[in-house]
């Protein structure tokens, strides 16, 4: 009975093991070939979806371990500008917030829309505005016009996005993951 309950405890951890890997590689693909960067104040990418789809399913601690390690990976593979832990703060609070929302629940499009509104705003246009203003000597007050209205612009898209992969992402856990996850 041992060995049945120690091979369950194996095979999933192993199964999780191979979801992290996969969506941490696609993660940094997506960095790497589709995030377009203009200037150092704003960047434009699709590489935070991997990232989403581990705060939907594993929720809002293992969520931001993974973000806060796949920030690190992704600056050390691409250095560009300094590299400051603030940044990994923000991408651990980021999918903290996703998690602490997503997780365990149907996938709905408010949810989705207040995780957005909730991190674009403290996330995006507060504590990474914060770190770029010390990193580059700018004022916060200069910056946040801008990267407010990039947020602004990006919800809608960025809720559009979210609420299809993570249907489709709740379609395939229900029929073929229930029990590993």
């Amino acid at each position: 009975m041992i060995q049945i309950i120690k091979s369950k405890k194996t095979n999933r951890l192993f199964f999780l093991s191979v979801i992290i890997l996969f969506l941490g590689t696609v993660a940094f693909l997506l960095e790497n070939l589709a995030s377009v960067h203009i200037g150092p104040y704003i960047r434009i990418g699709l590489s935070s979806l991997p990232n989403r789809i581990v705060d939907y399913l594993l929720g809002p601690v293992v969520g931001a371990s993974f973000g806060a390690v796949m920030n690190c990976i992704k600056y050390a593979a691409r250095p560009e500008g300094v590299f400051f832990p603030g940044f990994m703060l923000s991408a651990a609070t980021a999918s903290f917030i996703y998690g602490t929302l997503l997780h365990n629940k149907p996938v709905h499009a408010l949810n989705i829309i207040v995780a957005e509104i909730l991190v674009k705003l403290l996330v995006n246009c507060g504590l990474n505005t914060l770190w770029l203003s010390m990193c580059y000597g700018q004022n916060f007050i200069a910056l946040f016009p801008i990267r407010a209205i990039k947020n602004l612009a990006e919800l809608p898209f960025a809720c559009f996005i979210l609420y299809g992969l993570l249907k489709t992402t709740e379609k395939i856990h229900r029929a073929k993951f229930k029990n590993m996850l």
